[in-house]
């Protein structure tokens, strides 16, 4: 069973990197996703939840097996991190750019949570300062989203058969001779 959680709606600048959207202009983006995920993948069940997971509404969630986040801010991931340390529970944290993206797995005490591999609450507080316009982030492409999607499936499958793999892995678009990668391997925290 996989529950999706996102508390926005499918807009027309989505389309070019989240293709399965493609008919659910307007629509909540994880009940979309859940049904279209439904009819593609019918031996899993797909619930889908129009919400944001924050201190309110992380009751909802409950005991998982596995969290799996791709949210667009590092205040998110930093929370979902908490959470995850705080339950001990498995996480895998996966985010794009335009030109890239990368993926880390936190298994309590066998992985580096997320604060101590990638310094999430500094990219957090960071993110919150104003920037000027040449300094915002980018919209991902679907290369992007494919790209480190696939790794993260890797990893979840990984992690589902035991396997936990370590670093930040990712993908460079730009790369030349290389384009995947893994860096920061750290101990356990």
């Amino acid at each position: 069973r996989v529950h999706l959680y996102d508390g926005d709606h499918v807009e027309e600048t989505n389309l070019n990197r989240q293709v399965l959207f493609f008919d659910a202009l307007g629509r909540p983006k994880a009940p979309a996703l859940a049904g279209r995920l439904q009819r593609l993948f019918p031996a899993t069940d797909w619930a889908g939840y129009g919400m944001v997971i924050d201190r309110l509404t992380c009751p909802h969630v409950g005991d998982r097996d596995v969290l799996v986040a791709c949210p667009d801010s590092f205040a998110v991931r930093a929370f979902l991190n908490d959470v995850a340390r705080m339950r001990r529970q498995p996480l895998l944290s996966g985010g794009t750019s335009a030109v890239g993206g990368s993926c880390s797995a936190y298994v309590p005490g066998n992985t580096p949570c997320l604060a101590c591999l990638i310094d999430v609450e500094r990219l957090a507080q960071r993110e919150a300062e104003p920037r000027p316009c040449a300094a915002q982030a980018e919209a991902s492409v679907v290369t992007s989203n494919a790209v480190t999607g696939a790794l993260m499936v890797w990893m979840l499958q990984e992690m589902v058969a035991g396997r936990v793999r370590h670093g930040v892995w990712e993908y460079d678009g730009r790369g030349r001779d290389t384009r995947v990668g893994v860096h920061s391997a750290r101990p356990a925290c």
